[in-house]
């Protein structure tokens, strides 16, 4: 009885570390790895399997905990969603005080800074009298940084028991000119009252003679009829410059220049330049265009189109639906189709575009429906990308072409293979992703893998919230999702080498364009049967596959190669699931022999 009462006392205890995790990882998804590696070794997942579906039915002890846990991780996928809901609020919300005229800085009692808008960050890189120091807001100034100091703890800790009041002006001088102006502002919804650790928050409004107003041009045009040279000077009117100065840096004469101003008088119905200027300054122009911002945001992980990109396209295809692709290397190259990853777009091949320039190849890379910027095809399947790649090839009226895939991507390669080999010159299948039938398949996987493999196959209901939560991971915060995403050294060492880190991250944000269907629907057909027989194919397929591949063991390829009458397999010796990176001209070089042999 008493070992009875220990171990139950011990499975309580590991119910309730389980329990905490879940709830944890509801605020840091980052944690759902750890947490489905738990999930899978308490139901023996994390051992080889020499049974099939028995396996998870078998491990009674298990499945009770994990039924027990279900409900905790339900209720904590519904507060990640919250949790995502308030996030995207919350960014929303900066993106348009980011579009405000004058300058925005939270900051706590100890003057550390919480957030500050584009216009805030502007004042304080021109050095205009304030600064941050060690992450705390401060004045050039000693005398007005101590009185500032002062001031703050009056509004935050109200020791002195006088009444002060709640905003305070403030105005910073340098060589006896004012710069700036500041305001501060305590916080009105301080939460003090019911929540101890609140922090008090402060906002400091900072405005500047000498900032250039942002004028948009587009606004300008659409708000007041005019033309885009008209725009052009009344922003630069607007931003303090005179026309002279217009005329001189836009190397238009100062005629035809006031004859614009007469046309921009005449359409906003003012009579002279203050008027015109109050105008502007007061109209929505001055507010930066949220997709500007979005893009100025990004701009750390903004793709930089290679000397060797000729072309990037968005195809309406017969349906409606729209398909993305861009086209790199020699314009009259081989044609050669690219079928990308789970994590891709159509930006993912080898950064270093003179590869396939020096090959003479014309890679074209689509991106699949639901993935970047082509809309997501709710009824099809592998075949049906098939239709879509051939409506693709003839509108660059291309006849015959060399297809490969990655990952996931080579089932679609195989599926071309299958459905029109009359247009196929070589297929070549890079680390094929299997479909999952039972847990035998599962033997050499990580253990999360097991365990989405165990939800999509007997929750699909829960399992589909797993890649959600992944996709959002990864489009927040990519470098993150790399750095938690459970894979192989040898993987790992591929996507945080300095030349590729950013390429990959370049090419996994265009892969969230629309929406991240693609990407879930993949992970959920990872325990489909394909939508058609590949043992069918009558063309030959060329797989190549790491011997360390912990996301498709090789095992199986070989075991597919047996049932397919036309098959090779090259084996890389050491190669994880991401081997094309180091093979990519081996690769290029094998696809044009096999292209030239066909």
């Amino acid at each position: 009885m008493e070992g009875a009462g220990t171990e139950r006392r011990l499975n309580e205890s590991i119910d309730a570390e389980l329990t905490g995790i879940i709830y944890e990882a509801a605020l840091d998804p980052h944690l759902w790895p750890d947490l489905l590696d738990m999930l899978a070794q308490m139901l023996n997942l994390s051992e080889p399997a020499n049974q099939s579906e028995s396996a998870l039915h078998g491990n009674t002890d298990g499945n009770n905990r994990f039924y027990r846990l279900l409900p905790h991780i339900h209720r904590a996928l519904a507060l990640n969603r919250r949790f995502n809901d308030t996030k995207q609020e919350h960014q929303f919300t900066n993106s348009i005080i980011d579009q405000f005229p004058i300058g925005i800085v939270i900051i706590n009692a100890e003057r550390q800074v919480i957030s500050s808008n584009r216009r805030a960050n502007e004042v304080i890189h021109s050095q205009l009298g304030v600064s941050i120091v060690n992450s705390k807001f401060r004045i050039d100034d000693e005398k007005k940084n101590e009185f500032l100091t002062r001031y703050i703890e009056q509004l935050t800790k109200k020791e002195t028991g006088n009444k002060i009041d709640n905003t305070c002006s403030l105005a910073i001088n340098q060589q006896d000119q004012a710069t700036l102006s500041l305001l501060i502002s305590t916080d009105p919804y301080y939460r003090a009252h019911y929540d101890n650790n609140a922090e008090h928050r402060i906002t400091l409004f900072i405005a500047s003679p000498f900032s250039q107003h942002s004028v948009s041009h587009d606004a300008l045009q659409s708000l007041f009829q005019l033309s885009p040279a008209e725009a052009r000077l009344t922003a630069s009117l607007a931003s303090g410059i005179s026309i002279d100065e217009y005329a001189l840096t836009h190397h238009v004469a100062k005629h035809t220049a006031r004859t614009q101003l007469k046309s921009i008088f005449r359409k906003t119905s003012t009579h002279k330049q203050t008027e015109l200027i109050k105008l502007v300054l007061t109209s929505p122009a001055v507010l930066t265009a949220l997709d500007e911002l979005q893009y100025s945001r990004k701009k750390n992980y903004s793709y930089q189109p290679s000397k060797h990109l000729l072309n990037e396209t968005l195809l309406t295809l017969a349906d409606g639906r729209k398909l993305s692709f861009c086209e790199y290397g020699d314009a009259n190259g081989l044609p050669v189709i690219f079928f990308h990853g789970i994590l891709g777009s159509r930006y993912e091949r080898h950064p270093d575009d003179s590869i396939i320039n020096g090959l003479g190849i014309r890679l074209i890379v689509p991106d699949r429906p639901g993935y970047g910027r082509s809309d997501a095809n709710s009824r099809g399947n592998h075949l049906d990308f098939v239709d879509d790649i051939v409506q693709l090839t003839d509108h660059l009226k291309i006849n015959t072409f060399s297809i490969f895939g990655l990952s996931v991507g080579a089932i679609y390669a195989a599926a071309c293979a299958y459905k029109v080999p009359e247009k196929i010159t070589s297929a070549f299948l890079l680390g094929t992703t299997l479909p999952l039938r039972s847990f035998a398949d599962i033997a050499d996987l990580l253990p999360s893998f097991k365990m989405q493999y165990a939800l999509t196959k007997y929750i699909p209901h829960v399992a589909r919230l797993f890649p959600e939560i992944a996709a959002q991971n990864a489009h927040s915060n990519p470098a993150k999702f790399f750095r938690n995403m459970p894979m192989s050294y040898v993987d790992r060492e591929v996507f945080f080498r300095e030349e590729l880190h950013q390429h990959l991250i370049d090419s996994l944000l265009a892969g969230g364009g629309i929406s991240h269907a693609g990407f879930i629907e993949d992970i959920m057909s990872s325990v489909q049967p394909w939508s058609f027989p590949i043992e069918d194919v009558k063309i030959k397929l060329d797989f190549w596959h790491g011997t360390d591949d912990l996301h498709s063991p090789i095992r199986r390829i070989y075991e597919l190669a047996e049932t397919i009458d036309n098959a090779s397999i090259t084996p890389v010796q050491g190669g994880g699931h991401f081997f094309i990176y180091d093979y990519w001209s081996d690769i290029l070089k094998a696809i044009i022999r096999e292209s030239h042999n066909h």
